[in-house]
C-alpha cells in the first residue's frame, strides 16, 4: 500500500476473520484505586480499540467528569478523572472516551481512573474493548484513497457499510503531495489529527486540518490518524478535511480503510462504541 500510510503496524495487526476478535465489557469504578483487570492478554503489535462512556465525580471540589477527564493543560496525558489504561507492567496512559492502541508491551490490559484521592470519588465508567491479535491469518485487504485538503467536497471511499459494521481507519500525510494549510488557524499541524492546542489551551471546537468522515447523510466525525467506529448508520463512507476555507491549501492525506461486516462479528460486538 502507499508509503504515506507509514507502513502502519496496524495493517499487520488486522485479521480477516472477525470471529477471531475478542470483545470485553467492564465497569471501572471511580473509587477503586487499583486497576480493573480485563482478562485480555495482549502481545506487542496487537490492535486494541477502546470506547468508554459515563460520568464520575472525583470529589466535591473537582466535581463531575467524563472519561476524557477534567480539563488540563493542552497535550496532558493524565488529566485527573480520566480513564487510564496499561498493558502488563508498562506505565499508565490515557484512554479517554475513544482510543486506538498498538501496544509496545505484553501482558494483561487493565483500566483505572486517574486521581490522587479515591475515598471521595463516586460513579463509574462503562468500557468496551475490542482486541485483535496481529498474528491472525489471513490479513485483510485495505481500501485505499487520497483526500486532497483543498477539496471542499466529500471524497467517496468506495466502501458502503450497514449499521453495526466495524471500520478501522489509518491515515497520514501524502509524501508525494505535501500538506500546506494556508487558511487554517495558527497551530494546525497538517496531519489527520488536526489542531488540538492553541498554546497551552486545548481546542475542542475547531479541528482545523483534521480528517473527518461521514456515513451516508449522517453527522460527520473525526477520523484522525488511527481510529475506529462501529457504524450507527448505513450508507457510503466519505472523507473530507475540516477547514472553513479549502481554497488555497495544498497537499493530501492518504487513507487505508478496513471494514468488518456486522454479520461476521460476535453478537456483543455489533454496536457503536464511541
Amino acid at each position: 500500500m502507499r508509503q504515506s500510510v507509514i507502513a502502519f503496524v496496524l495493517i499487520a495487526a488486522l485479521p480477516a476473520v472477525a470471529a477471531n476478535m475478542e470483545r470485553k465489557r467492564l465497569t471501572v469504578e471511580a473509587a477503586n484505586d487499583d486497576y480493573t483487570p480485563t482478562g485480555i492478554m495482549v502481545k506487542k503489535g496487537d490492535l486494541i480499540l477502546i470506547g468508554a462512556r459515563g460520568e464520575i465525580s472525583t470529589g466535591p471540589f473537582a466535581g463531575k467528569t467524563q472519561p476524557d477527564g477534567h480539563q488540563g493543560y493542552c497535550g496532558q496525558s493524565d488529566d485527573d478523572g480520566a480513564l487510564m489504561y496499561k498493558v502488563g507492567t508498562s506505565g499508565a496512559l490515557k484512554a479517554g472516551s475513544h482510543k486506538t492502541v498498538i501496544p509496545d508491551h505484553e501482558g494483561e490490559l487493565k483500566f483505572k481512573v486517574r486521581d490522587t484521592k479515591y475515598s471521595d470519588n463516586s460513579g463509574a465508567f462503562l468500557v468496551g474493548v475490542t482486541h485483535i491479535g496481529r498474528d491472525i491469518e489471513p490479513k485483510p485487504k485495505a481500501t485505499e484513497l487520497t483526500v486532497e485538503v483543498a477539496n471542499d467536497e466529500w471524497t467517496p471511499a468506495n466502501v458502503t457499510v450497514d449499521k453495526g459494521d466495524l471500520l478501522v481507519i489509518a491515515a497520514g500525510p501524502s509524501p508525494t503531495m505535501p500538506v500546506a494549510l494556508r487558511t487554517a488557524r495558527d497551530g494546525a499541524p497538517g496531519t489527520p489529527d488536526g489542531i488540538r492546542c492553541l498554546g497551552m489551551r486545548a481546542v475542542n471546537f475547531d479541528n482545523d486540518g483534521a480528517l473527518m468522515m461521514k456515513i451516508g447523510t449522517g453527522d460527520y466525525l473525526r477520523a484522525s490518524s488511527v481510529g475506529f467506529i462501529y457504524a450507527n448508520a448505513s450508507g457510503p463512507v466519505k472523507f473530507r478535511v475540516r477547514l472553513d476555507r479549502h481554497e488555497g491549501n495544498k497537499g493530501a492525506y492518504n487513507l487505508a480503510v478496513f471494514k468488518f461486516a456486522a454479520n461476521t462479528l460476535p453478537s456483543d460486538m455489533a454496536q457503536n462504541d464511541k
